[in-house]
């Protein structure tokens, strides 16, 4: 047959059990009070609203180079559009004038 605790290492595990039991329903009671209930609302909104910041913090310096990077492409497409703008006068100045001289041509043989 085996052999059982000590009927005193029993009570001392019931009486360590009964005190967490105590301090748990202490904490429940503090934890159900109006104004620890307020306060614990106040220190949510307040760790919701970190995590924004922290957000804006940690992504700053990523978001900023992404800018700086699309500011120079479009500082190269501007000039890439003003040389190719400048070229596409040109050749439509050119393709009119052909343009009319076939006209003019089509024109006389009628």
């Amino acid at each position: 047959m085996t052999k059982h605790r000590p009927i005193q290492d029993r009570m001392a595990d019931l009486q360590a059990q009964m005190v967490a039991l105590q301090v748990k329903s202490n904490k429940d009671e503090v934890n159900a009070d109006p104004k620890v209930k307020a306060l614990d609302a106040e220190i949510h909104t307040l760790n919701m609203t970190a995590l924004k910041w922290k957000r804006w913090e940690k992504d700053a310096s990523k978001k900023i180079s992404d800018f700086q990077a699309r500011v120079v492409e479009w500082e190269n497409r501007e000039e890439q559009a003003e040389a190719w703008l400048s070229q596409y006068k040109a050749d439509l100045s050119e393709l009119k004038e052909q343009r009319n001289l076939v006209a003019n041509e089509v024109a006389k043989g009628m």
